[in-house]
């Protein structure tokens, strides 16, 4: 697991907030690159059960190991785990395409955290980013990551949030997309206490 640093700007100063990364996202197909993320967000809804169980399993063990040494190197209290939606409204996902999040309800189950899993649901479409707009078999519509695009088109849990310490948790960081950005920022707005970030993978170099 690597350690990095987000900045974002909160109450007119700007912070840097804690992240961690267990792995870099070199290139789907690549050798070494965390191919089983892609497999868990099923696209196009394609996948055997077998390879999505797979690559669920390869989540759960690396959130397994990493989630307490978070806790542990970040002192947190009371952790709460909150996910990063993904970019269409929930309801209009199938299951396969929720696996992601299910892994961290299982894993906050299994460790004794408090699921926040549901304290930001995506309600309404935005772009999925890594994907064109024109495509051939379902609608890429909505708008491109903004700063307030979470504010704008989720659902988000004001009680659940307020004065808790959030570990705020992707598949993949990606810079210059700043949705994470926006969803820490959001975070912070509805009152958390303390937001610390991980991701199982990161792409690009050095932050």
């Amino acid at each position: 697991m690597e350690k990095m640093l987000i900045y974002i700007m909160n109450e007119f100063n700007i912070e840097n907030i804690p992240a961690y990364y267990n792995r870099p996202y070199i290139g789907f197909g690549k050798i070494g690159n965390p191919n089983f993320l892609n497999v868990l967000k099923d696209t196009f809804s394609g996948e055997t059960n077998a390879n999505l169980q797979k690559a669920k399993n390869n989540v759960k063990d690396i959130l397994r190991t990493d989630i307490p040494l978070v806790i542990k190197k970040q002192n947190i209290d009371n952790p709460v785990l909150v996910i990063v939606p993904r970019a269409k409204a929930r309801k209009s996902y199938f299951d396969s395409q929720l696996q992601f999040l299910q892994s961290v309800k299982e894993i906050a189950k299994e460790l004794n955290l408090t699921d926040g899993t549901d304290y930001i649901i995506r309600i309404k479409d935005t772009r999925t980013t890594h994907l064109p707009r024109d495509l051939k078999t379902q609608s890429n519509e909505g708008d491109d990551p903004y700063m307030g695009i979470i504010k704008d088109t989720c659902e988000i849990n004001y009680d659940g949030i307020k004065d808790q310490n959030i570990i705020l948790i992707d598949d993949i960081y990606t810079h210059d997309v700043m949705i994470d950005e926006d969803a820490i920022q959001t975070l912070f707005n509805h009152g958390a206490k303390t937001v610390t970030f991980y991701a199982i993978a990161k792409t690009g170099g050095d932050i």
